[in-house]
């Protein structure tokens, strides 16, 4: 996730963007009290990323609040391979 974008959206379609530091984490320090949205880009060979910790995607900022998001993905990969074809003798 390090350097993916996170943007949050306030109730006036202003947006706001920052990205996932090297420790995974990020912040928005100064946003006004409010409802925001927030979306996030996931890796190209994730599941679209899903927020908890803000219902439906929306957080209610308060004022000296703090509002804890933490977002989960999933690689979507698959293994392909030929697999051996082998000579079985009963015993």
């Amino acid at each position: 996730m390090i350097g993916k974008t996170i943007t949050v959206t306030d109730e006036k379609q202003r947006a706001f963007t920052t990205k996932f530091d090297a420790e995974g984490r990020f912040s928005f320090p100064n946003l006004s009290p409010g409802r925001y949205s927030i979306k996030a880009t996931a890796p190209s060979n994730a599941a679209p990323l899903s927020a908890s910790g803000a219902g439906n995607g929306a957080l209610e900022l308060v004022p000296n609040g703090c509002t804890e998001v933490a977002f989960s993905t999933y690689l979507e990969t698959y293994v392909q391979d030929t697999l051996p074809t082998f000579e079985a003798h009963p015993y």
